[in-house]
């Protein structure tokens, strides 16, 4: 809470926003709000395991 509060800059509308790290369970939504994923598709709607999308430049993006 202390480190949320520190980085928060009102005036900036910067808002500090702590979770535990390295956590998937709490950082999987940030990260999918940017378009991670954890497994795609495949064309018949199957998961595909060799398709991680954790590192693309929506999840990338989410985390920073």
């Amino acid at each position: 809470v202390a480190t949320g509060r520190k980085i928060s800059n009102k005036a900036e509308q910067r808002w500090g926003f702590i979770v535990p790290h390295p956590d998937p369970y709490h950082e999987f939504p940030i990260m999918s709000a940017g378009g991670a994923y954890v497994f795609g598709n495949n064309p018949d709607g199957t998961l595909n395991a060799n398709d991680i999308g954790l590192n693309n430049k929506g999840g990338v993006h989410g985390m920073q």
